[in-house]
């Protein structure tokens, strides 16, 4: 599945037989039934992909936390980070073949989602503000 803009999906596209493209598709529907994710590296769909498991494939934009996000999740393996002035379709379609054939991708993933809540935090954050005692 893709979702395009509504120019982009008036414009005429070849597709393989098993994709579909969409205008658009809530992240909640639509993550848990994906083995892995493409994108720009916002943190809304990092961290929805984060919340739902799913490794990540991120070519992150020059917003100043986008890069930051995406070598995070990469630094504990549920991600690979696509510098986008090197995105090629070859260079895209091999990152993704490793997303979905290497196990530790989906472990690495599973880790980040298993990490506390900001709810959960609050008591350890609370015992180190008090200071030592």
């Amino acid at each position: 599945m893709a979702t395009l803009t509504a120019r982009q999906l008036r414009s005429p596209t070849a597709t393989p037989d098993n994709v579909r493209l969409f205008d658009f598709v809530p992240l909640d529907a639509l993550l848990p039934t994906c083995a892995a994710v493409v994108h720009h590296g916002g943190a809304g769909t990092t961290g929805n992909a984060v919340a739902y498991g799913v490794p990540q494939l991120e070519v992150p934009g020059n917003v100043w936390d986008k890069a930051g996000l995406a070598d995070l999740l990469a630094e504990q393996g549920g991600a690979m980070v696509v510098d986008p002035d090197e995105v090629t379709p070859e260079g895209l379609r091999a990152g993704l073949t490793r997303l979905l054939e290497e196990p530790s991708f989906a472990a690495g993933a599973e880790k980040a989602m298993a990490a506390p809540t900001p709810h959960e935090s609050v008591p350890e954050l609370e015992r180190v503000a008090s200071g030592p005692g």
